[in-house]
């Protein structure tokens, strides 16, 4: 028996990916083919196992509305006749929803490449691109603002990972057993955060492909897709196309910061801060971090700025009468206090690297 919690259970794992409608109709469908349910929003798709006896695309909002509204577990009954779908949810709910041809569905279905495979130690791949997907932009102007770069010629037998905007950029290092199928991509972070959720099963596969332009199986200009596969899950995410820009590449300019850093100091425990920081903004997205000047010295304070309030000073019960120089971007990487190792402040950054490798830098 199909039952409404069996269906928006299914649903609910491709649902990421339902796109606008204003964009075009289509990327608004769920898409079954008897087999499989999928959702594509023209850059990611997630695709699971969902036999139902439709082919076709129906407009995903509107039927995950439909099972939503009901309390309880209530019966299905899916009927396709042509191009109309008929659907009854207990003995109430009745409705007729338009299909779509299979053949407007347009998502590429790229076939998996064993050798591209990344083989690392899936715990160190996961608290990397956590740490990165925290500091993602919503700056558009580079690829890099707005997905994760993952490189892969800057450190022998590993791949950086990078994410940030105009102020902040972090830095992640995994160590890998395999030879990568690229040297330079960007992920969306929206497959990225399917990657956070689905990469921790134990039969979870990531592989990321590297394709000319001239090489995309649907004729549009990428940087190729990386396939996350498990038994039960697929997602599919177009790589974001990189552009030639002026000045340094993220990579080159890490090397550079982290080569003119010369002095590190040990950071001091912020333990206590990040709790008292929860306190005040569960989620810490809040979380300023500045320097001061006291007695000639640089200082780092770290303050909670909510909209439309003061800064409330978090860093240390002794109060500073000296003003902060600039308050500076959210420092939402900071996550576990106990990570943050060691802390380097010059005239142009403030550089914080962890004791597993990850770093962090933020423009003065």
């Amino acid at each position: 028996m199909l039952t409404t919690s069996y269906l928006l259970k299914t649903l609910e794992i491709v649902s990421p990916a339902i796109g606008r409608a204003d964009v075009s109709p289509q990327l608004a469908n769920l898409w079954f083919d008897g087999k499989y349910v999928t959702g594509f929003d023209d850059t990611v798709y997630i695709t699971t196992n969902c036999e139902l006896p439709i082919e076709g695309g129906v407009k995903g909002a509107l039927l995950l509305s439909l099972l939503s509204k009901h309390d309880g577990d209530k019966e299905i009954i899916v009927a396709q006749n042509g191009e109309v779908l008929d659907l009854a949810i207990g003995k109430r709910t009745k409705a007729k929803l338009a299909i779509e041809s299979l053949d407007a569905r347009g998502f590429p279905e790229e076939e998996s490449i064993p050798n591209a495979i990344i083989k690392c130690n899936k715990g160190k791949f996961l608290r990397a691109m956590e740490h990165c997907v925290k500091c993602v932009g919503a700056d558009i102007s580079k690829p890099e603002y707005f997905g994760i770069t993952l490189e892969a010629e800057q450190f022998e037998g590993a791949i950086a990972l990078y994410s940030g905007d105009t102020s902040t950029l972090v830095e992640a290092v995994v160590p890998i057993k395999s030879t990568p199928a690229f040297k330079q991509v960007v992920l969306p972070v929206k497959f990225c955060q399917q990657l956070l959720k689905y990469y921790p099963d134990k039969d979870a596969t990531l592989e990321v492909i590297e394709t000319p332009a001239s090489k995309s199986k649907d004729g549009r200009p990428n940087n190729g897709y990386a396939l996350l596969k498990t038994p039960y899950v697929t997602v599919y995410g177009r790589n974001l196309l990189i552009t030639p820009s002026e000045g340094d590449s993220t990579p080159d300019f890490f090397e550079r910061a982290l080569k003119a850093a010369t002095t590190f100091m040990p950071m001091p425990p912020i333990t206590k801060i990040l709790e008292r920081a929860s306190i005040l903004d569960e989620n810490r997205d809040n979380l300023k971090l500045s320097v001061v000047e006291a007695k000639g010295k640089r200082q780092l304070k770290f303050y909670i700025n909510k909209e439309n309030t003061e800064l409330t000073d978090i860093s240390n019960p002794v109060v500073s009468d000296h003003e902060p120089i600039k308050v500076l971007t959210s420092v939402k990487n900071i996550k576990h206090g106990s990570l943050l190792q060691e802390i380097n402040i010059n005239s142009q950054y403030i550089i914080m690297r962890t004791i597993d490798g990850s770093a962090s830098i933020v423009q003065l």
